[in-house]
């Protein structure tokens, strides 16, 4: 049985359809949702439309330690995960936990800031980071969130469930961001997922392209959404395509 998936955006819209075990959103109650020995993770909405200036690792490690803190965010302002499980779960074989390290000091120091799309046609804003703390020590890694992060990450409306393991098959961190946001939108009782209008600009902060980069639409394109799309539908069951509209004889808009 198939599911069908048409992302649509002012300046944005994509397609895409995914068989009936792929990762859907749920409706039941989040509480006790996430356990530590599943492979996905409830991500709410703000924390998958953040401005996407880490790397490939870092925002899968964000993932995971999500995922670990899950059911304790209630009540624990400190999470615990052994270096050697947080490094299984990411695939990561490498002995050398600088990589590791590097992710985490990335994170503590990545801001976040909520709603990017305002999805939930609220007007707070409100800015943290990624993480509030993390220490490592004797095998251990400690970490936290900031009070306002952890309130919004526990039992959120708006939320997607990304799996661990699906992510790990990513390449690149564009493709990541993408399918998530994807995720994000999937709708699975209509089968069927839109995005809000999103400006052109809006999904280079969501993409991590800054001003300066791929400044021609042609690189901009082939970097961050053509090969994106392809790595999706390669290591994913989606299938993903793109249109596109112009003003003037320039790309003005993506559908």
């Amino acid at each position: 049985m198939g599911k069908s998936f048409s992302l649509a955006v002012k300046f944005f819209l994509l397609t895409y359809c995914t068989r009936r075990y792929m990762l859907l959103l749920c409706n039941p109650p989040l509480r006790g949702v996430m356990l530590k020995d599943t492979d996905e993770v409830v991500k709410h909405s703000a924390a998958i439309q953040i401005q996407n200036n880490i790397t490939l690792l870092q925002r899968r490690a964000w993932n995971v330690l999500l995922a670990n803190a899950y059911d304790e965010l209630p009540i624990e302002e400190m999470h615990n995960i052994k270096v050697m499980d947080l490094m299984e779960k990411l695939e990561f074989d490498s002995k050398n936990d600088d990589y590791l390290k590097d992710a985490l000091e990335a994170l503590v120091g990545c801001k976040m800031k909520w709603n990017v799309l305002d999805r939930d046609n609220r007007w707070e804003w409100g800015i943290t980071t990624l993480l509030a703390h993390a220490i490592i020590k004797n095998g251990l890694c400690t970490y936290s969130y900031s009070p306002p992060l952890r309130e919004r990450l526990h039992n959120p409306n708006i939320y997607a469930r990304i799996s661990l393991s699906m992510q790990n098959k990513f390449d690149s961190k564009h493709a990541l961001a993408l399918w998530e946001l994807c995720l994000d939108y999937l709708d699975k009782i209509k089968n069927y997922g839109e995005t809000p209008f999103i400006p052109l600009e809006k999904f280079r902060e969501l993409m991590g392209i800054a001003g300066d980069m791929y400044p021609e639409f042609k690189k901009l394109n082939k970097w961050v959404i053509k090969d994106p799309i392809e790595e999706i539908n390669e290591v994913t069951d989606f299938h993903v395509t793109v249109e596109y509209t112009r003003d003037c004889r320039k790309i003005v808009a993506l559908k």
